[in-house]
């Protein structure tokens, strides 16, 4: 009896190695797939006219690669002014690493203009990546420029993330917060649905850290998405037991 117990506990230790494998490359497979995308507006019929209550927006699509020197140049000094006090308070703040960032083959952008002057208004810097075995769409920076906050155009531009994410079955839609900074705490959980990852620092016993990762599921509306992150955060954490 004994001896079957053990058959059976090998085969399900198996099994489960097995669906782990399967899930890790189906998520590999589905990054590379979205990272093959030249313009996901373009693939998905997407509209890059948004009119909001106050003003219209007219939205362009870039690869990091792709995107010209001016506007990466641009980009940069938009996060230097909004964030650097928010990097250096966590005391990782790199002018030379947020450019290398900024303008890696992996990074994709969204810029958004006032139509029809065209000004430059704000912008989205995310990826399609892998984290923690996942495939999600990983917003890295999201500003918009002083005199333009507050009219909605941030909420449309994570909401066309959303929608970009589900068409190309990503798990997740996940960032990177300062706690400092709670406008952006609140925007992000309160009028955008996103809650504390299972990932995040602080479930690791880390309550000195300077910011959180927040997440929204992109799979399923009827998902009870508390419980499944409280069985991952338990996973993660037997992990970071066993590393350290």
């Amino acid at each position: 009896m004994n001896t079957y117990r053990n058959i059976r506990k090998r085969q399900r230790h198996a099994d489960a190695d097995e669906d782990l494998s399967f899930s890790r490359s189906r998520a590999r497979s589905l990054v590379l797939e979205a990272n093959l995308i030249e313009n996901p507006l373009e693939k998905f019929e997407l509209d890059k006219i948004i009119q909001l209550e106050q003003l219209e927006l007219v939205l362009e699509s870039y690869k990091g690669s792709q995107l010209p020197l001016e506007l990466r140049q641009w980009c940069f000094q938009v996060v230097e002014k909004h964030t650097r006090q928010d990097y250096e308070s966590a005391g990782i703040w790199s002018a030379s690493g947020k450019k290398a960032e900024l303008r890696s083959e992996a990074a994709r952008y969204l810029l958004v203009r006032h139509y029809p002057l065209m000004t430059l208004i704000g912008f989205v810097h995310y990826r399609f990546t892998i984290e923690n075995l996942e495939n999600v769409l990983y917003i890295y920076e999201l500003h918009v420029i002083d005199g333009y906050q507050g009219l909605g155009v941030g909420k449309k531009v994570v909401q066309i993330l959303e929608l970009l994410g589900r068409l190309t079955k990503m798990r997740k839609m996940m960032l990177t917060v300062f706690k400092r900074n709670k406008d952006a705490t609140r925007f992000y959980k309160e009028k955008l649905g996103f809650s504390l990852d299972a990932s995040s620092p602080q479930f690791f016993g880390d309550m000195e850290c300077k910011y959180e990762i927040l997440s929204k599921d992109l799979m399923s509306f009827s998902e009870d998405c508390t419980s499944k992150n409280s069985l991952i955060r338990s996973k993660l954490f037997r992990v970071h037991e066993y590393l350290n």
